[in-house]
Parts: structure tokens; sequence; C-alpha cells
């Protein structure tokens, strides 16, 4: 909630402090434009590291289906070999426990590559959007400063 609440203040001061009003949405058009290609790139990059760093496995608990998702790192810890195994069949021989497999310092960069793609889409995509409303009303021909 707090990255869109700043991503709509930063594109409020940022459509304001720009010239006269139509160099102002020039400006705005053209810089919400990149942020919503930079939004798409990174929602993409986000899926496609999600496929990579996540393993999702489902366990029957006191007869509930209960599915697990487990970010998992890429570097195997010293003594853990693969022969042949998946990432799942590595997890379910260490009881789901990924410290147990990979080194801490590579599961501590997906997760980080994980919420770094996610925050990066999300925030743009928020302030691209944030940029476009005013545009919508002036061009809907309402005043959103009135509201």
């Amino acid at each position: 909630m707090l990255p869109a609440l700043v991503a709509v203040l930063l594109a409020f001061l940022a459509s304001r402090s720009i010239g006269s009003a139509s160099k102002r949405a020039r400006a705005a058009k053209a810089v919400s434009v990149f942020l919503l290609c930079l939004g798409l790139i990174g929602i993409m990059a986000y899926l496609w590291e999600y496929s990579r760093y996540v393993v999702t496995d489902s366990l029957e608990l006191d007869g509930e289906p209960l599915l697990l998702r487990i970010v998992v790192g890429t570097e195997l810890k010293d003594g853990v070999s693969r022969n042949g195994a998946t990432d799942l069949d590595l997890l379910r021989d260490n009881l789901y426990e990924p410290y147990a497999v990979w080194t801490p310092e590579s599961v501590r960069n997906a997760r980080i590559v994980l919420v770094g793609a996610f925050v990066l889409s999300f925030f743009s995509l928020t302030f691209g959007a944030a940029m476009l409303a005013p545009l919508a009303c002036d061009q809907g021909g309402g005043d959103f400063r009135k509201l």
C-alpha cells in the first residue's frame, strides 16, 4: 500500500513540475508510456524468475490439501549432489528445508531477485497509471483539482 501512495504522490509532483500544460501533457504521456512498458517487462521478469526459483508441491495435512511454495537457490551446498534429481526431489529428501540443500546466499539472492522484480513492476505500473490519470480527467472535460 505504501509504494502505491508514494508512486501516486511522486506522479502528481512530477506532472505539476513541468512547464506549460501542453508540455506537461506530452512529457507525462511519454513518462507514462515508458513506465507502463517497464512495468510489463518487470512482470514478465518476475514470472520468469518465479518459475525458476519457486518450487511448488501439494501435500495432505489432516485431510486438507496444503500447497507449498518454496524459494530455492542456485548453488548446492557442499556434500549435496543432484544425481539427476529435480529441485522438488531434493526438497522432499531434506524435509522441505531449502537451506539444507542450497547455500543461504543463493536462496537469499533468489528472494531478492523475486522481490526486486515484483516491486519494480508494481511501482512502475502504479506510477505510470497515476501519471495518466490527470490527463484523462483533463481530456474528459473534468477538472480533477476541483474534487
